[in-house]
């Protein structure tokens, strides 16, 4: 299955991303309502340069569905072995609207989001929290941490124990 965006509209702050399933029925619009990172940690007395590429980074995250979906990401920079000891933490609050969101209620009155939904929730909050953590890495000794390139399906599989 693949999937190919058809417009993407910058306005101010909303942006509207319509994705249409190729040979199906039209795939809901998401746009982004909120993006706000509140809480920024940087380690620099603890920063050690000479073993800085050695750094590894996890993460978290919390998703709340109700009429938007609440997507929080935590990002955390750590030395291997030493996960207490963190250099970096960042949590980003990421708010979207789907359109029809009620559809996707179940009987019970949960929400079940399609995965391709939920890929696009991961893959823009990664790409917002790699923004933010650079905006608020600017001028430390950590500057040079960069959340890296990642395959958003394998991340999303892991967050949602989707195989």
């Amino acid at each position: 299955m693949s999937f190919l965006p058809r417009m993407v509209i910058n306005k101010g702050l909303v942006f509207l991303l319509k994705i249409r399933k190729m040979g199906e029925a039209k795939f809901p619009d998401i746009k982004v309502r909120r993006i706000k990172d509140f809480i920024f940690f940087v380690n620099e007395p603890n920063f050690k340069k000479e073993i800085a590429n050695k750094i590894l980074v996890r993460f978290q995250h919390r998703l709340e569905v109700n009429t938007m979906v609440h997507f929080t990401l935590r990002t955390v920079f750590f030395y291997p072995g030493k996960q207490e000891e963190m250099v970096s933490d960042l949590h980003v609050e990421n708010v979207f609207e789907i359109e029809d969101i009620r559809q996707y209620l179940n009987k019970k009155g949960k929400y079940n989001l399609p995965y391709q939904i939920l890929s696009i929730i991961v893959n823009l909050s990664i790409s917002h929290s790699r923004a933010l953590l650079q905006k608020n890495l600017a001028g430390t000794v950590c500057q040079e941490l960069m959340i890296p390139i990642l395959d958003a399906d394998e991340i999303t599989k892991s967050f949602f124990s989707l195989e």
